[in-house]
């Protein structure tokens, strides 16, 4: 999956009023006032406002090429999700009305060929950049095969077991075993817009607790053990936190399963198993057994299982 979260978010960006400008006027042939002058091709000083006022008019003129250019893209991904292709569409409208009004305002105050970028340019790029990367986010990230409403074939119920399934895998291709229980893993619906309009879909995530002593020599052995099982599987590694107290390792799998590894209190370790999107339902706990008891007292119970090669007061040789 290309996409990280679920729902979008969307970024608005507004334009102040048009600077004020003030016109320089140029003389006429004969040295008499620049009344009847042409001020387009006036042999006067150019100035700042006019560089400024050509400056946007053709960066307006580019910013209408680019929104059509995304919707399009737009269109072509989300093809299928009605919802995305409509939003995209009245953003685009929303967003080409005021930039087609920009674009023709200094378009009749131009009076030089543009040469120089003005603070107002830049404003104006930024705005077509942030619309640009709002029209690529209204699609939503999401797991298994989409339907024509945006839902998947794949439930939340089945998502998690996905999730356990991953974590299982993991877990297998450590050696020597790690003592292990589950920890509390939890869902939620997914929303889209800034009102958090409900989707039919939801998320859900498995915990999975590490009891085993993991000593300080031996947490990065075992981070790069876990690391490489990720990568050997065809999951994506998408960022590494490489701090003494806090290492972790994130990745995120072809379907869109979302992974962590992470060291915390005491040097804890937990495994985490994120689903993306998928169409709403219960979820049961998880029934794969641990292989040690479960602990009493609050989560997160600390680990106390030794074992003479994770725990060794030694570097791995």
């Amino acid at each position: 999956m290309s996409t990280q979260g679920c729902p979008p978010s969307h970024r608005q960006a507004r334009f102040g009023g048009p600077p004020a400008t003030r016109l320089a006027s140029a003389a006429a042939p004969g040295g008499g006032g620049g009344g009847d002058a042409d001020p387009t091709h006036s042999g006067g000083p150019r100035t700042e406002a006019s560089v400024a006022a050509g400056d946007l008019r053709v960066t307006a003129a580019e910013g209408l090429g680019k929104t059509s250019a995304a919707h399009g893209e737009i269109v072509a991904r989300t093809a299928g999700l009605a919802a995305a292709t409509t939003a995209s569409a009245a953003v685009r409208e929303s967003w080409g009305r005021r930039v087609s009004a920009v674009r023709d305002e200094r378009g009749s105050a131009q009076m030089a060929p543009p040469r120089r970028t003005g603070p107002a340019t830049r404003t104006l790029r930024a705005a077509v950049s942030l619309l640009a990367l709002a029209l690529l986010a209204t699609g939503c990230r999401s797991g298994g095969d989409a339907s024509a409403d945006g839902k998947t074939s794949t439930n939340m119920q089945q998502g998690a077991e996905r999730a356990d399934v991953i974590l299982q895998e993991t877990l297998a291709a450590v050696r020597p075993e790690l003592k292990w229980n589950h920890g509390p893993g939890g869902s939620a619906g997914c929303t889209k817009g800034v009102a958090g309009a409900a989707t039919g879909t939801g998320a859900s995530d498995r915990i999975i607790s590490i009891m085993t002593v993991v000593s300080e020599e031996r947490r990065g052995a075992l981070l790069g053990v876990i690391q490489q099982a990720w990568k050997d599987r065809g999951h994506k590694i998408t960022s590494v936190n490489e701090s003494r107290k806090a290492p972790a390792v994130h990745a995120e799998t072809p379907d869109g399963y979302a992974l962590t590894v992470k060291v915390g209190g005491q040097g804890q370790f937990f495994l985490t198993a994120a689903t993306p999107c998928l169409t709403d339902s219960g979820v049961q706990e998880p029934t794969t057994p641990p292989n040690t008891p479960q602990r009493s007292g609050p989560f997160p119970q600390r680990p106390d299982e030794q074992d003479p090669f994770w725990s060794a007061a030694t570097p791995v040789p």
